[in-house]
């Protein structure tokens, strides 16, 4: 079966207030199938290693691990969904490399700069994939997290060290998963054109922040200006997921 099968989207959008309640109530069923799966720990920034540059780096890196994790088993999933071609696997497919190659980069450059041991070790993630039973499941997944880190970058500048040589390569990274999120939203438009949702923040947008924003709900902000969320709101959110961080 091929996602290509799903009916294209028409000319017809729904009005934002519905489609962001539809949007809400699907993310959240997903996240809250997803939670039953792992340990109750919830991490905090503190518990990241390493202090200054070294330290946010490691923040990037635990969510670019948690990432790549979840691209790869979403992966999987869709071909045991029996999905192996079409827009949405195309796309996961290509996203998959890219979030294993930010990782890889980012843990060889904490190595070079903090020594042999300086990079958090790999954790091990229950995403609760079996829950999902259809490709929908999949995308929509895939863009709560996506749209939750590009926020997060966005979050973590202010624990990089002045003028720091790594704000550029945080900034790249950030630009790259901003990205995913707007293909992402596209590919869900095209497929499932009844939720339609703003493919990035619209200057008519309420202000929202780290008490009051919506993970089900991707490209949220104000003013044409992503949300910015802070490392512990972060870490609340993807700690269901986490299962244990390193061996």
């Amino acid at each position: 079966m091929s996602d290509t099968l799903i009916p294209a989207a028409t000319d017809r959008k729904p009005s934002r207030a519905v489609a962001l309640a539809v949007a809400g109530v699907v993310g959240a069923s997903l996240f809250t199938a997803s939670r039953a799966y792992a340990q109750s720990k919830t991490y905090t920034f503190n518990d990241i290693p390493g202090s200054g540059d070294i330290k946010a780096l490691n923040y990037a890196l635990a969510l670019e691990d948690l990432e790549s994790a979840l691209y790869l088993q979403c992966l999987d999933k869709l071909k045991a969904l029996g999905i192996s071609s079409g827009i949405l696997f195309d796309y996961t497919s290509e996203f998959t490399t890219v979030e294993v190659d930010h990782a890889a980069f980012l843990r060889g450059a904490i190595t070079s700069a903090g020594g042999s041991g300086a990079a958090i070790p790999v954790g091990t993630y229950a995403f609760g994939l079996d829950k999902i039973t259809d490709a929908r499941g999949v995308l929509e997944f895939l863009l709560q997290v996506e749209a939750t880190g590009v926020r997060a970058y966005l979050g973590a500048i202010p624990f990089f060290t002045t003028k720091s040589a790594y704000l550029q390569t945080a900034a790249a990274i950030q630009a790259t998963e901003a990205r995913h999120t707007s293909v992402l939203t596209i590919v869900r438009n095209i497929l499932y054109p009844g939720t339609n949702v703003d493919v990035a923040p619209l200057s008519g947008d309420t202000t929202i922040n780290d008490a009051a924003y919506n993970t089900a709900v991707p490209n949220q902000g104000n003013k044409g200006i992503d949300v910015t969320l802070s490392p512990d709101v972060v870490l609340a959110g993807v700690s269901p997921f986490i299962v244990k961080i390193g061996p």
